[in-house]
């Protein structure tokens, strides 16, 4: 996992947080979420990779629950991990 957050760096690669299962738990469909990984999310908050949030818009409850599930995953992450994140708002390719 590490090499390939650090060929992120390096290419200037934005990872997506996905929320998609995070959705899927609050609409009661998943009993556990296996996504977004803990782990994983650690590894890159220490390499300053750029970072944004990502929704499967195939259903307006995704677009309207938006803020509800960032809230949700940056709590599911814990602090430790969020704050360190480089998260974009506006990212400008090279």
């Amino acid at each position: 996992i590490k090499d390939s957050v650090i060929l992120c760096k390096n290419d200037n690669i934005i990872l997506e947080i996905n929320l998609m299962e995070v959705f899927k738990h609050m609409c009661g469909k998943l009993n556990k979420i296996t996504y977004p990984n803990r782990e994983f999310w650690r590894i890159v908050s220490e390499y300053n990779v750029p970072v944004m949030y990502g929704i499967d818009a195939h259903f307006i409850g995704q677009i309207r629950s938006r803020e509800e599930m960032i809230k949700f995953t940056r709590a599911y992450l814990g602090k430790d991990i969020v704050s360190k994140l480089n998260f974009v708002e506006d990212y400008k390719l090279k």
